[in-house]
């Protein structure tokens, strides 16, 4: 894979600290010169088969995190937050799918969403909490092979298109801002018209040691719904899940184009049953999406997570309907090996 070219949107620069020491003067120097890229990119490459493919698969890395989609399919549908984060400098992983199930004879497509993860931050946490590597990047190859042994290549290069994504901005310990009127539905399925999309530019490799990751991804495992619920305002209600755990919320609403969802986290409530931030420091936990239809919606945030218990949901027009509220715990995706009982189930609650 270390052959394979990177690409990126636009030309951008990689941190000088690939090269040089670390400084918090050079550090400060760079926030103030750099164009940071705060928000995602989603590239596409369409390609034709000639028939039927007997294997297939897809190596590929999105840094800081992306999703992938194959022909509007994704591989892996409850693997998030990939790739595993690294000091990329010194190591960056790419991960492999099996997709021979998703092709199909005639046109297909290869699509990708892209954003900053662990990668590429912006500057409000620099220092001990993030460093920033460059810019957005995607590096991908798709090898298939035909019955007759015919096999053939797809690579990142500047025939694939660009454009800027859902996500307006995101932060590992902010949230995310999705407005999802920046970009088509079914952007990433086969016959979407990408005309108009623009070329990527070749990026630099953030490493020469790129390795296939073998650790356990991390997927989504566990589905809960909110174990009680209380209104603090005509528009805003709070959800308890009964468990402070690493998590995503995935909420389901309808409403009118241009309304606006708001989710905060916690992990206390105030007596008078508001969110208590106590433990969150400086970091904002907040999501927010823009609708873009009178459609029923799913908002969750894609490219970071939350540590919490409590969900605050905060709807701009009160009229809007909230379908379904579920949390997603997610971690990685390790086999239970032992369990433990004993006769307190309050110490069995704590352990569980």
């Amino acid at each position: 894979m270390k052959d394979v070219k990177w690409i990126a949107p636009r030309e951008g620069c990689l941190s000088p600290w690939k090269t040089e020491a670390y400084s918090i003067e050079k550090r400060d120097n760079l926030a103030k010169t750099a164009q940071v890229e705060t928000g995602s990119f989603v590239f596409r490459k369409t390609f034709p088969l000639k028939g039927k493919v007997i294997n297939a698969t897809l190596s590929i890395c999105g840094l800081g995190y992306y999703e992938v989609w194959v022909n509007g399919v994704k591989p892996d549908p409850d693997r998030v937050l990939t790739p595993i984060a690294s000091d990329y400098y010194h190591l960056t992983r790419y991960d492999t799918y099996e997709v021979s199930r998703l092709l199909k004879k005639g046109e297909n497509v290869i699509a990708a969403e892209v954003c900053g993860g662990w990668f590429s931050p912006g500057p409000k946490y620099w220092g001990w909490q993030h460093e920033w590597y460059g810019n957005p990047r995607l590096m991908a190859r798709l090898t298939f092979r035909y019955e007759n042994g015919e096999q053939q290549i797809i690579e990142t290069d500047d025939t694939w298109r660009w454009r800027e994504g859902c996500v307006v901005e995101s932060n590992i310990y902010d949230g995310e801002t999705i407005d999802f009127n920046r970009i088509p539905y079914g952007w990433e399925t086969v016959g979407y018209d990408d005309s108009l999309w623009a070329k990527p530019v070749y990026a630099q490799k953030p490493t020469d040691n790129l390795v296939e990751s073998v650790a356990p991804p991390v997927r989504i495992v566990r589905r809960l719904a909110p174990i009680r619920s209380w209104r603090v305002s005509d528009c805003s209600t709070v959800y308890d899940f009964g468990e402070n755990m690493a998590a995503v919320p995935c909420v389901t609403v309808r409403g009118q184009k241009g309304d606006t969802l708001r989710l905060e986290h916690a992990e206390f409530v105030h007596p008078d049953g508001t969110l208590n931030k106590i433990s969150e420091n400086r970091a904002l936990c907040t999501d927010l999406f823009t609708l873009s239809c009178d459609a029923p919606t799913v908002c969750r945030p894609r490219f970071t997570w939350h540590g919490y218990r409590y969900l605050m949901l905060t709807l701009s027009d009160p009229k809007a309907e909230v379908l379904a509220v579920e949390m997603w715990a997610v971690h990685s995706d390790v086999k239970q090996t032992g369990w433990f009982h004993c006769d307190d189930e309050r110490i069995n609650r704590l352990h569980e």
